[in-house]
């Protein structure tokens, strides 16, 4: 599915990502976790094609997207969300679903597109709100929708980089929910600074200091990680 060999970048003379390589099962939730200045949005922005690494080469199904431009790789079915939302605000919910699948061409709209827009809007519980202006939903509804718009393209790697930021304790599980079924027919790959949340969600998670990689294992191996713990999780914990 995914994979990273020894991949790094530099900025100013400064090593933000430092030969990180891994590998990513299909249909699998993978969590990467660390301090702020890990180097895990920079990481996130690598394989979405953001950023070029100074070294190393990025892989998806096969295929060396290491120079791959943003919108090839999203072609090649990757979607990726941000912490922050980008939604317009005067664009009901099913409107922003339709620009997405038809990427902008609406006259192009066909019965398959629609019924895709459809089954999106119920795989994330928007249905019912398919007329309400984004500007009016809550910030979960937002967020659920910023899930809707990487679906229609039908992906098969999703990058959520801190889906649950903004959200109150009691706002998570829903969405929560949504990223398990999500991950039952896709490979999610997540940055979450909640620990409770990741250790709940994730099959593998991977640590992250000083743009290098220190752990990589499942959830209960993690938390027994003395390592991890000295250099993170009693930080959030």
């Amino acid at each position: 599915m995914l994979k990273l060999e020894s991949v790094s970048i530099n900025f100013a003379g400064v090593r933000a990502v430092n030969s990180v390589s891994f590998k990513l099962a299909p249909n699998s939730i993978t969590a990467i976790i660390g301090p702020n200045g890990a180097g895990k949005t920079t990481l996130f922005n690598l394989i979405s094609g953001l950023f070029q690494p100074t070294e190393g080469r990025i892989f998806f199904d096969d295929v060396d997207i290491t120079r791959l431009p943003t919108y090839k790789r999203v072609r090649l079915r990757m979607g990726r969300s941000f912490q922050i939302t980008n939604l317009f605000p005067d664009l009901t919910v099913s409107a922003h679903l339709i620009v997405a699948a038809t990427r902008g061409s609406v006259w192009k709209l066909t019965s398959s597109t629609e019924k895709r827009v459809k089954e999106v809007l119920h795989e994330v519980g928007l249905w019912h709100q398919r007329d309400v202006l984004s500007k009016d939903l809550t910030v979960p509804d937002q967020k659920k929708l910023d899930f809707a718009v990487m679906l229609t393209q039908r992906p098969k790697l999703l990058l959520l980089d801190e889906p649950f930021a903004s959200l109150a304790a009691e706002q998570i599980d829903e969405l929560a929910a949504i990223v398990v079924e999500m991950g039952k027919e896709r490979t999610v790959l997540l940055v979450e600074h909640r620990m409770d949340v990741v250790m709940k969600l994730a099959h593998r998670i991977i640590v992250m200091a000083r743009g290098a990689v220190i752990a990589d294992g499942t959830p209960g191996e993690i938390r027994r990680n003395e390592l991890v713990q000295k250099v993170y999780l009693r930080e959030v914990t």
